[in-house]
Parts: C-alpha cells; structure tokens; sequence
C-alpha cells in the first residue's frame, strides 16, 4: 500500500472545514487505510481497522458508482485521506474515454453538520461531485493525493490538486514518472525528432522544462530520475546520453546501437553496438558497460547479444550475454562462462548476495531440475541441486525459491525444497505471506496462508479477498447470482460483516487481482 506523510490540499482544507464546524474531531473520520466493498452499485467505505481493538465495523459513508462493465466494476481511486472518490465515468460501456469524477463521500456528513444557507439540488450535486474533465482515458492518484490524468483527443497531460487543474503540455508522446512520484518527464514529437521535458507535479504554479531538444529515443531511467538514457543524432551517427538530476548531460559514446539494458535500481547500464557500421540487423555487437558512479565506460565483451532472462535483478548489475558458440554470466565488467544458458527455462537472481536460481533440463522433456549458484568475483561457485521434475518458479520472494511440481491432482507448490500445499491454482504474494487458492471448485476456492513457519488456513469456498491491516483477512463465500457472503477473518475465527456484496475493493481473485504497493 502506498503511505506517505504528507498532508496534502485536500487534507488540510478538510482540517479547516471541519474545525469551523463545531470542532468536529479529524481523528473520527481519517483513522488510515480504507478499505470498501460493493453492493447493487453502491460503494461501502470503511475506516481501517485498530489492531488494539477487537474488529469492528466503522462506516465512513457510502455512494452510488457508475459501472463502467458489468464484469469490472472496481477501476476507482480513494484519495490517501479517505475524503475523496475519483473514477471514470463512460456513457456508453464500448467507450475509451468519459468524465473524470471527484466525489466528495464527506459532503453529506459535513452538510449535516454546519449551518448554511439551503442550496437547490442541482447545485449541491454540482459541488459533491464535480467533474474534472471530460475527455480522460486513464488516471493516476499519486502519494501526495494529486491525480495525473491523460486526455486522448489533445493527448492532453494535466494535474489535478484537489481544487484545480493545471495542463502540463498537449501532443505529449510519452511519459513516465518517477518512483517517488515527484517528477514527470515526457516527450514531444518536432519532426522527425522529440524534446524531452520535466514537470514536478506537487507544486503548484510550476511550469515545464526543456530538458533536451531533438532526441531520438528516451530509452529508460533509473526509478528515482538520477539517471535519464535517450540516444541522439549527429550527421548519421547514433549519441547515448546520461542526463544526471535532470540537469548534467553526459554524452556516453556514438556508434550504432543494438540493446539497451539498464538497472533501474543502480542507475547502470549495459548496451551493444554493432562493430559493422553499414549493418543495422545484426543482433551480435560489442558489449559494453557504464557506470553512473565512476561515469567511466568499459568495454566487456565482442561479439555478443543481450538475453535478458534474468528476474529479480535489483541491487546488482547483472546480464546475460551469448556469442554464437558460447554463454556468459556478466556482472558489472566481470565476464564468466555459463555454458548453462541453451538449456535454462528461468532464472532469477538473489540480490542479497547474488545467487542465482534456474531450471534446466539438459534439453530433454518438460521437467526441469532446479539449482542454484552464486558468484565470488569472477568465478563461480559449484551447482547445488534443490529440486528434480519441476514444472516452473514461481517466485522469488524473501530470499526463498517457491515453485510449482505437477502432481495427480494438479500443481504442488514448493518452498526450497519443501512442500507447502497440494492442488494450488493461484498465490498471491503479500506483506511477507504467501496467500494460496487451492482446490478449486465451482463455488470457489480454499484459501490458505503463511503465516511464520505456520500454514493457516482460512475458508472454503472463497471467491474473492484481500488483507486488511494487522493480517485480517475480508472475503467473499457462498458467491452466487454475481454476489455473495462478506466474511472478516482475525487469524482464528471467520465473522460475517454483510450479505449480497457484489466485490471487495482492490480484490485478489482467481481471474483479476489488483495489488497494492508492498
């Protein structure tokens, strides 16, 4: 889930209203986290649940939401105080784009409390639920409560604060923003090349800058902008570029560039260009490797293509790499054979300490044997064998291997070695626990979780669920006729919180799960 602390607009124009009106206290309505669920088109919200405090229901208000298809009916963000309530609104339910609502859930409990003059109907649904355009094919909540949206028909980017919009620029091409959710950068199309710009997006009354005039290709960024990679063009020739803190603009090298492959955590970047200038579909070139750090470019190897098979790279700069005879493992300038890799179906990498796990099969059959092998400067350690007739990983999760073996009545999933569960459809990894549909049937599934060295089992005949805070778990059962029982479960005993729910906001399900930010 995303947290930050900030109080943002709509946080403290709430403050100030609800002080005017007669000291109504903040702490009754913005107790953290919400969560809600769905009945006959109406959104139920809730405030979180206390962990010092037996689970109990407190209503924070409900409203009627306009679905935009009857088989998703959860595409809405609440703002990080609870306030707020933003989704699309389509006219027709074939349509791309329609209005974007914000929905004030506290404007009838804040009308029932202070005194004002009597409005008309109309008008008072004006102000609790206004439209913010008209035009919009997709949004973002961003961890300050701002919301970034995009309006096709223009290609419109633009920020709303809470009170205001503001455009950021039309003709937007493309455009990503940064991990902390600060920055945005985006490009514009001139001619046969783009300009590149930044927008910081949490403070009013900025205005664009021109960070880079006729580029060719914004390639990727490190998660936080430190490092921006686009490539250039002189008189024929191919220029990388590293721009550092949206303001130093290192120009890497030229040449003809092949692949890009760049460590979004580290900043680093590998990539190849070809040694045969007049060629442009060989996929064999010189790998090279820089360094955001020492800002120093090192040749690695000739003669080679990046295979990015690698998962979980993060704190580490890892590649691999094959020449046509042979293949290698490189990490940072280090080049190591790996004569593995023609027979390797996945592999991840441990980034604690740069282990790697993969399934190979010697190029027989459809079951893999698993290993692992770690890396000590530029050599690698001996195999070890973990497991043998394994079907796939799964994931990489807390240091641990979990993947599936096939079994008389399905998929078994294992953990290094260990079985955990028979007959296991679907996992959902969350907040360190692994959560389990096993043995599905037509009503529904049997959901199980981790729990420390524990495995906990938590009902039959789930539909849907999600966590709550403090390891609770909401659920829906007994789904029938597109609506079911909502159960809460505490780690011990299930309680029913109501009947005929349609959906649990930001569900996990065995057909549409919706994950939060761990």
């Amino acid at each position: 889930m995303k947290k930050l602390t900030i109080k943002h607009l709509g946080f403290i124009l709430l403050s100030l209203i609800l002080t005017a009106c007669n000291n109504v206290s903040i702490s009754e309505h913005f107790l953290g986290d919400k969560y809600f669920y769905y009945k006959s088109n109406t959104l139920n919200i809730y405030s979180d649940l206390d962990p010092a405090k037996e689970a109990t229901l407190e209503e924070l208000g409900n409203t009627v939401y306009s679905q935009r298809y009857k088989e998703d009916i959860k595409d809405i963000e609440i703002s990080p105080d609870g306030r707020y309530l933003y989704y699309i609104s389509y006219k027709n339910s074939s349509d791309n784009s329609g209005k974007l609502i914000c929905e004030d859930l506290y404007f009838d409990k804040i009308q029932k409390e202070k005194v004002k003059k009597q409005k008309t109907e109309e008008e008072e649904e004006l102000i609790k639920n206004r439209i913010i355009a008209v035009d919009v094919s997709s949004f973002d909540m961003l961890y300050s409560g701002r919301v970034l949206y995009y309006e096709p028909t223009e290609r419109t980017l633009s920020v709303w604060n809470g009170k205001d919009s503001s455009i950021i620029d039309s003709k937007v091409e493309e455009y990503k923003v940064d991990y902390y959710e600060n920055t945005l950068i985006y490009t514009i199309k001139k001619g046969e090349y783009y300009n590149l710009y930044s927008y910081s997006i949490n403070i009013d009354g900025t205005t664009s800058k021109l960070l880079d005039e006729e580029i060719t290709k914004l390639i990727d960024t490190s998660k936080s902008f430190d490092n921006i990679y686009y490539t250039k063009e002189e008189s024929g020739t191919g220029i990388l570029c590293c721009m550092k803190y949206l303001n130093n603009i290192n120009r890497i090298t030229d040449g003809n560039f092949i692949d890009f492959l760049i460590n979004s955590d580290t900043g680093n970047i590998y990539f190849t260009k070809s040694n045969d200038e007049y060629s442009k579909d060989n996929e064999y070139g010189t790998l090279y490797y820089y360094s955001t750090i020492e800002e120093e470019l090192m040749k690695v190897i000739d003669n080679v293509c990046i295979k990015d098979i690698i998962e979980g790279r993060h704190f580490y700069d890892m590649v691999i790499v094959k020449t046509p005879d042979k293949n290698y493992f490189v990490k940072s300038n280090d080049v190591l054979e790996f004569n593995e890799l023609e027979n390797i179906k996945t592999i991840y990498s441990r980034p604690e300490d740069m282990t790697l796990f993969y399934l190979s099969n010697g190029g027989v059959g459809d079951k893999y044997d698993l290993y692992s092998i770690s890396a000590e400067g530029s050599e690698l350690n001996s195999l070890v064998t973990i497991d043998r007739d394994v079907e796939s990983i799964d994931r990489l999760y807390v240091g641990k291997v979990y993947y599936y073996k096939k079994s008389t009545k399905g998929r078994d999933l294992y953990r290094s070695g260990t079985k955990l569960r028979a007959n296991v459809e679907k996992t959902f990894y969350l907040y360190g626990s692994i959560y389990m549909a096993c043995d599905k049937k037509e009503k529904g599934f049997a959901l199980y979780r981790t729990w420390g060295d524990k495995i906990q089992f938590v009902d039959s005949g789930v539909h849907s669920f999600r966590v709550v805070n403090m390891g609770y778990v909401m659920y829906i059962k007994n789904f029938e006729n597109k609506s079911g029982d909502l159960y809460l479960w505490n780690g011990k005993n299930p309680k029913l919180l109501d009947k005929n729910v349609l959906a649990v906001g930001n569900e996990f399900s065995l057909n549409r799960d919706v994950y939060e930010k761990e």
